[in-house]
Order: C-alpha cells, then sequence, then structure tokens
C-alpha cells in the first residue's frame, strides 16, 4: 500500500462527507496539519468501505515509522478535503 494508493481508495468512495472524514484523517496521522473538526461520532459514522479504507491508511501509517507523507501526497489530501467541504 503506498500514498497513491491511499488517495484513489479515498477518491474511490461514493460518499463525499466519508471522503473528507478520511482526507482529514490522513492529514492528522500522516502529516503535521492542524485545526480538526472530526469527532468520534464521524469516524463511528463511516461505511463500511469507507471503513476499509481507514484500516488500510492505518496499515499505511504503521510500516512508515512515523515519516510524514509527501507533499505530494499532502497537498492532495488538502484538495480533497477542500473540494468536499465546498460541496
Amino acid at each position: 500500500m503506498t500514498e497513491a494508493d491511499i488517495i484513489q481508495l479515498i477518491r474511490d468512495l461514493d460518499s463525499a462527507a466519508e471522503r473528507a472524514i478520511l482526507a482529514e484523517l490522513a492529514l492528522l496521522l500522516g502529516s503535521s496539519h492542524q485545526g480538526s473538526q472530526l469527532k468520534l461520532d464521524d469516524l463511528q459514522a463511516l461505511s463500511q468501505p469507507a471503513r476499509s479504507v481507514f484500516n488500510q491508511l492505518c496499515e499505511l501509517l504503521g510500516t512508515r515509522a512515523r515519516q510524514p507523507f509527501s507533499p505530494t501526497t499532502t497537498s492532495t489530501l488538502l484538495a480533497i478535503l477542500t473540494t468536499t467541504q465546498q460541496a
């Protein structure tokens, strides 16, 4: 699993709200993004496909040994989050 794989999995989700939640979560866990609006209820409400993406994200982060996401991945996740919040 790579950063590009996670981005594609997030983009493939049908729900814009779930794309935003997972993009924000990825930013929080994989970079120095600040200012999260996530709540535990948001994570508990994820559909099964979104939970699968969350699990893949956790696996990726576990293999990275606390290395931050690349600037490209961070920018792409911010774009997903921004686009979804504006919709």
